[in-house]
């Protein structure tokens, strides 16, 4: 058996607005999804509905992103009822990708995950299906990629250019994961679904054109009359005039048809001559998956592209060892013999760095990075930027918010790094981010109540109460003024190593400016006490401590520190002073789940 499966994407970013005609909405209307869907949508649709009525055992896969069917319910259902029909029907099978069409996968595992449930919920409510087979942007691939697959009962992914990696193996066969048991992978035939997308000769033939022109010949004159050979077979007189070797026949005086055909110097599509290279390719493998995008009819509609399809589709299936299959149907046609690790990330472009699996790897020097055409410096910081605001998204709670940076995140805006097209993106994240900021909760203010408590408003974990203690009631504390004019044995019991019983705790004493000024020296060095002789340098030490601590004092009460009121929690209202509990730690923050 020789199968073929045709993978084509359905994908679309929306456009974003002019910077100037932003309002509620950064992104564009309805008119350029109808445009495109005129172009390429409807053009596929036509060719997948035509080719399975004659054909109904014809399966083929689409791998169809959340972005595409979110705007398709919106500005043309009839085309989710279309598709519906095709999935029910047992054609068509659907290929899980990231709902955004991001890469979030290399940025954010939290959002990569969350789009992949959001992806299965939107094919779960239009179409009632799991999808089995998982595609990734680009048909990037590589070993995490793998491991999320296996974990989340996945049966296959589908992965780009693997050509480098398998050296003269060939990509048409199913292969197996290392460490993932239970997951297989099938690789795209680089060779013929780039010469789909870009039309290159190996599938294209010269077109020729017939011309036909009326001859009147004058009387008498001979004319030369070709053939083109094998258009039909000669008459009798024909071949006895060939055996005769006679070439010219005389001309009645009736008109004559001339009929030239003549190469147009243009090439389209010939399903002929890639049914002859398909069969060729099938010798070193026989499953090709040949992996498409809906824009190759907006670009080679008019060198015959649909037709090309419809002929290809039919005359692919005349002989009835030839298969066309979807792509679970390609993981289980095959027991693979190959086992692949791919610690470098593959995609639907050749990658220009040669990679190899072979010999030991260290976990600790792996590391998965977009293909090499998304890697560049600008990307990055494109990238990194935006997913920054994710946990500030999060925590406005605001649906709209979310799905406006959910959408940013489309591989899309990153194709094409103009000048102008990079500026209209860092200045639309720049819009999401400043009304992310206004969306954010405020901190919360104290609140006064009736009974002299000051409140906080509650939050998810914990409350804190704070309660005002009027001067009078607090502990008594000592003043510098009542240490200082302590009686004589004060100083005496400094000096013979009795401060600690003499004087009071450093910590109980309060300071204001008036000790500051009547005791320690002021800023023209004059003092409110002499030094004596004989003073030692740790009474000076202990004199030093006090003045530290009336500097910090003072620094307090220039910062408009309250030095009326104390602070402490406490507990509700009804408790006991025993029964206060410290607030416990605050839980880590909970993931916004959107509807």
């Amino acid at each position: 058996m020789r199968a073929v499966q045709l993978f084509f994407r359905l994908h679309r970013a929306y456009d974003l607005k002019p910077i100037d005609e932003i309002d509620t909405e950064i992104f564009g209307i309805e008119a350029e999804f109808r445009e495109t869907n005129r172009i390429e949508y409807q053009p596929l649709f036509a060719i997948l509905e035509r080719n399975t009525q004659k054909y109904p055992k014809l399966h083929l896969s689409l791998g169809v992103s959340g972005l595409w069917l979110e705007q398709a319910e919106k500005w043309d259902p009839e085309l989710i009822r279309r598709l519906r029909k095709l999935v029910n029907l047992g054609n068509v099978e659907l290929v899980a990708c990231p709902y955004d069409y991001s890469l979030s996968s290399f940025y954010d595992e939290a959002e990569f995950e969350s789009q992949m449930e959001a992806e299965r919920k939107i094919f779960s409510r239009i179409f009632g299906v799991e999808p089995e087979v998982l595609a990734m942007p680009e048909l990037i691939y590589h070993d995490k990629i793998a491991a999320y697959a296996e974990k989340a009962k996945f049966k296959g992914v589908l992965a780009g250019s693997m050509e480098k990696i398998l050296d003269y193996r060939s990509t048409n066969q199913v292969f197996e994961v290392k460490d993932c048991p239970n997951l297989r992978v099938i690789a795209e035939n680089t060779k013929f679904s780039q010469a789909i997308l870009q039309a290159e000769r190996l599938i294209m033939v010269e077109e020729v054109r017939s011309e036909t022109e009326f001859v009147e010949p004058k009387p008498g004159e001979m004319i030369m009359e070709t053939m083109r050979a094998g258009r039909r077979k000669a008459t009798a007189a024909e071949f006895v005039r060939g055996m005769a070797k006679t070439t010219t026949t005389p001309v009645s005086t009736s008109p004559s048809i001339k009929t030239t055909e003549k190469p147009s110097g243009r090439y389209i599509f010939s399903a002929r001559k890639c049914q002859k290279e398909l069969e060729l390719e099938a010798l070193r493998g026989n499953l090709l998956n040949i992996c498409l995008d809906t824009s190759i009819f907006r670009k080679y509609r008019d060198v015959g592209v649909v037709r090309f399809f419809d002929e290809l589709i039919q005359s692919w299936q005349k002989d009835p060892n030839n298969k066309f299959l979807n792509a679970s149907e390609m993981i289980i046609a095959m027991q693979p013999r190959v086992q692949v690790s791919v610690k470098t990330s593959v995609s639907i472009r050749p990658e220009r760095a040669k990679v190899g699996v072979d010999g030991l790897v260290l976990g600790k020097d792996i590391h998965y990075r977009p293909p090499e055409w998304l890697s560049s410096v600008q990307q990055i910081e494109l990238q990194k930027s935006l997913y920054a605001l994710r946990d500030e998204v999060l925590r406005t709670k605001d649906k709209k918010l979310y799905e406006d940076f959910a959408r940013l995140t489309a591989l899309d805006y990153l194709l094409d790094l103009s000048e102008e097209k990079v500026q209209h993106f860092e200045a639309v994240q720049k819009i999401l981010r400043d009304r992310v900021l206004q969306k954010l909760p405020k901190p919360p203010k104290l609140t006064a109540q009736a009974d002299g408590k000051v409140t906080t408003p509650e939050t998810e974990d914990f409350s804190i109460k704070v309660k005002r203690v009027p001067k009078s009631e607090r502990k008594q504390t000592v003043t510098v003024a009542d240490a200082i004019a302590a009686n004589a044995a004060t100083e005496q019991a400094i000096l013979n190593d009795e401060a600690e019983d003499a004087i009071p705790e450093w910590d109980d004493l309060v300071w204001n400016t008036t000790d500051w000024a009547s005791v320690f020296p002021d800023e023209e060095g004059e003092s409110g006490f002499e030094e004596e002789a004989g003073k030692d340098a740790e009474t000076r030490a202990a004199e030093q401590i006090l003045a530290e601590r009336m500097s910090r004092q003072l620094s307090e009460m220039e910062d408009n520190v309250d030095d009326m009121t104390e602070a402490e929690l406490v507990g509700d209202a009804n408790e006991e002073a025993e029964n206060i509990q410290k607030p416990q730690k605050r839980k880590k923050s909970r993931k916004l789940v959107i509807e």
